[in-house]
């Protein structure tokens, strides 16, 4: 569950400084979302940029609305004096998936980390909690997306093999130098997996098997 903060106007006491409720609601702005006061549209984009007007990080959050003060007839008055916060619970939304519930977890990794590192270290740390049977643990984003890269990258290899193979039996007419040269090819695949290996430079499934098939055209 969450917390979400309410702001309450006391009106009576803020129409004896001669302040209204938008006007303390657009002070409120300052330390959070901050006020708009216009559109900008970069020539590159299609759409517009909001400009708002806002406080330094510093001076922004929930402790900076008890320091706040607006411009009245009588002077500078904190807000505090007609303004008060309220905790109270938040109101959240439940997500289904084909009548599921689901609650989608979010997060980068650091600079120089790779996510399929952590997507390990992460499954054998899953592997190691007892969660409840009904609760499945599915990886999407960029994980989903290398999954049905290596399927792509899986099914054109072998499709390349077959092809390969019916050029190489109409050229010679001999299943034997057929399957020998296609036996080169497979053992060139090793090559570069062991060549990556050995320089530890990361593994590609789109840019790495693009690059193997391009040097297999060319060979």
């Amino acid at each position: 569950p969450s917390i979400e903060w309410r702001i309450e106007v006391d009106r009576q006491q803020a129409a004896l400084y001669g302040v209204d409720v938008s006007s303390a609601g657009l002070v409120v702005q300052l330390v959070t979302n901050g006020v708009k006061v216009g559109e900008y549209r970069p020539d590159d984009a299609e759409d517009s940029v909001d400009i708002r007007v806002r406080f330094p990080r510093a001076d922004r959050g929930i402790t900076a609305i008890d320091e706040l003060r607006i411009s009245t007839e009588q002077g500078m008055v904190p807000l505090s004096n007609f303004v008060r916060m309220t905790p109270a619970p938040g109101v959240d939304s439940l997500k289904r998936v084909d009548g599921r519930p689901v609650e989608l977890i979010r997060a980068n990794v650091r600079e120089g980390i790779m996510a399929d590192s952590m997507v390990v270290e992460i499954e054998r740390w899953l592997g190691s909690q007892s969660f409840d049977s009904a609760i499945e643990i599915r990886f999407r984003g960029a994980n989903e997306e290398q999954a049905d890269s290596m399927a792509f990258v899986s099914a054109a290899f072998l499709l390349a093999l077959a092809i390969m193979f019916i050029l190489l039996v109409s050229q010679f007419n001999n299943f034997y130098q057929s399957s020998l040269i296609l036996l080169a090819v497979v053992m060139s695949t090793a090559g570069v997996l062991l060549g990556l290996l050995v320089l530890s430079s990361p593994f590609s499934a789109l840019l790495t098997g693009l690059g193997w098939w391009r040097w297999q055209a060319l060979w």
